[in-house]
């Protein structure tokens, strides 16, 4: 880890790991570039997994996704994903 604190609690030493070596204009710039990334990524993905659902609609009676019946508090039962 490269920026994180080292400090000594009796004989043990933690190492924290909620420190980042990402403040200001680098954490900005980190997460301009996750999004910048993960949004082109998505979309690429997503032509295939439309043609997946749609083909498995056709094919297959039933939904595309998958639901599961639940239960909750004073077995009350909670529906999954409606599609």
């Amino acid at each position: 880890m490269l920026s994180g604190k080292q400090i000594q609690l009796g004989d043990i030493p933690p190492v924290s790991v909620h420190d980042s070596p990402f403040y200001g204009v680098d954490g900005w710039v980190k997460r301009a570039e996750d999004v910048l990334l993960a949004v082109p990524l998505l979309l690429a993905c997503a032509v295939p997994w439309l043609a997946i659902a749609i083909a498995s609609k056709l094919e297959i009676p039933g939904p595309v996704l998958y639901r599961q019946k639940r239960y909750g508090l004073n077995r009350a039962i909670i529906n999954g994903l409606q599609v």
